[in-house]
């Protein structure tokens, strides 16, 4: 299969995204610090973001859905592999407190006084080391590294090849 210079950077930005995911997770797990906790969170919710991307260049493999009758319906995406019907869900709580502590205002939502109240909340609760939403971070956490290997394997049958032997390796020197 021959990708577009856009499937490419995505598949690159994924791959990439992932060895964050796990570096931010070990410190996480080493110690729940604040910044640990939103650190981990924010890559979490920057994942789901390109799953999204993931999702329209592959649709094959990867379908994205909102969850129905659902308040925050427009926070959370179910996310699901078609050939395995394995499935993943974006939190809306995580969401909300990654929109919050990663770009503090939420003006894109349409009941802005109640998303950004609830967020201060959300926010507050998990700063706090709230065991909720520790729970709620680690249980993503424990549902989403699987899906991203299987993800991965799915990806490398569609392509014929695994794409993270086209990465380079980044000379650490040069930066």
């Amino acid at each position: 299969m021959k990708l577009s210079d856009e499937d490419e950077e995505s598949l690159s930005y994924f791959y990439v995204l992932s060895n964050i995911l796990r570096e931010a997770i070990r410190a996480y797990s080493t110690e729940k610090s604040q910044l640990n906790i939103l650190n981990v969170n924010n890559w979490l919710m920057a994942l789901f973001e390109l799953l999204g991307d993931i999702s329209k260049y592959f649709p094959s493999i990867l379908q994205k859905s909102r969850l129905e009758g659902n308040t925050f319906g427009e926070l959370e995406n179910n996310y699901t592999l078609r050939n395995l019907n394995v499935s993943i869900r974006q939190d809306f709580q995580l969401k909300l407190i990654r929109v919050k502590s990663f770009h503090g205002l939420q003006n894109r939502f349409k009941n802005k006084k109640n998303y950004n109240h609830l967020s201060w909340i959300l926010l507050g609760k998990t700063l706090s080391k709230d065991p909720y939403f520790l729970e709620l971070i680690d249980s993503t956490i424990l549902v989403v590294l699987p899906f991203i290997e299987k993800l991965k394997a799915e990806i490398c049958n569609v392509l014929g090849y695994d794409f993270s032997s086209r990465l380079k390796p980044v000379n650490e020197e040069k930066l």
